[in-house]
Parts: structure tokens; C-alpha cells; sequence
């Protein structure tokens, strides 16, 4: 997050928006965006921390375009494989420039990260963050984040092209 001034950033499933709202403090344009049961939570911890994030309410189970944006975050969203699903169904409804990064960070046991790999593995990229591109302070082992990309659509043809039949 060091070299976020002046760009737009989408948080998905925001939680109490600490992410977000560390973008928001080192210049970015955020939109903290979470189910509309917590949002009151979040509009609460936005107004607490004297922040300018906007907040938005985005339904995984019905995602919908919510704007263009440089950087996208997801923090401690594949807890299980039901959100593993949300989350890639919201991913490819809000993310379709191919130029937008897309960083995705869990502990390292959750249940839903290999179903989410899988079920992205047509439309995104998927690189693990090697721990040099950590701060040495700020790297735990029991951390992974996830660098996606959106795949251009010849990318995405290809990679069809080029699974075997079932």
C-alpha cells in the first residue's frame, strides 16, 4: 500500500474498513464497499477515524458493477468456500480492465482459498506476493496475498482453447 496517492481504490467486503481506510490515509479515492447489514458498523468506524472513504453497499450473491478502478483489496475474505464463491463472482462483475490490480490476502489455512484459485483460474491471473515484497516488520508466515490480474479476453479464449475436453 505505499504508493497508493491519487488512486481510485475498491475494498470488497470492507469489514470495519482498516484497509480502506489505510489507502484513504496514504491519498487514495476509496470506496469501502460490504453487505448492508454492516454497513452501519462500517459508517461508524469511517466517521471514528476521521476519514473520507465513500461506502457502498455490494451484495456477492448479486454483484454489480460498481465504477473503474486502479486497485482493488479483499482482506480475510476466503474464510470458507461459500465466500471463496462470492468473492469471484463479484470479481469478475466489478473487475474488467485488464490494468487493474487486484491484491487478495488470507491466513494461509483457510478452507476457501484453493476453490477460489480454481474458480478464477479462467478470468484472473493469479501470482503469490513472495516475501521480498514484504517489509521485513510487516511479513507474517501465516499470511499469503494473491496479486490478480484480469485476463485479456485472447487470454482467456486461449487458456479454453487449450483445456482437454472432459
Amino acid at each position: 500500500l505505499r504508493d497508493v496517492e491519487g488512486l481510485k481504490v475498491l475494498e470488497l467486503g470492507a469489514g470495519t474498513g482498516l484497509l480502506g481506510m489505510a489507502a484513504d490515509r496514504l491519498g487514495a479515492d476509496v470506496l469501502l464497499t460490504e453487505t448492508s447489514a454492516l454497513i452501519p458498523t462500517l459508517e461508524k468506524s469511517v466517521r471514528a477515524n476521521d476519514c473520507r472513504c465513500a461506502i457502498a453497499t455490494l451484495d456477492w450473491k448479486a454483484p454489480a458493477p460498481v465504477g473503474s478502478f486502479d486497485l482493488v483489496l479483499a482482506s480475510d475474505c476466503l474464510i470458507c468456500e461459500q465466500w471463496a464463491v462470492g468473492l469471484a463472482a463479484t470479481l469478475r462483475c466489478v473487475v474488467t480492465d485488464p490494468t487493474t490490480k487486484i491484491l487478495v490476502g488470507s491466513e494461509r489455512t483457510r478452507d476457501g482459498i484453493p476453490h477460489f484459485l480454481h474458480l478464477i483460474e479462467h478470468d484472473f491471473t493469479a501470482t503469490k506476493l513472495p516475501k521480498a515484497a514484504f517489509h521485513p516488520d510487516f511479513f507474517c508466515d501465516d499470511i499469503v496475498v494473491f496479486d490478480l490480474r484480469r485476463r485479456r479476453q485472447e487470454e482467456e479464449q486461449q487458456q479454453q482453447e487449450e483445456e482437454p475436453p472432459l
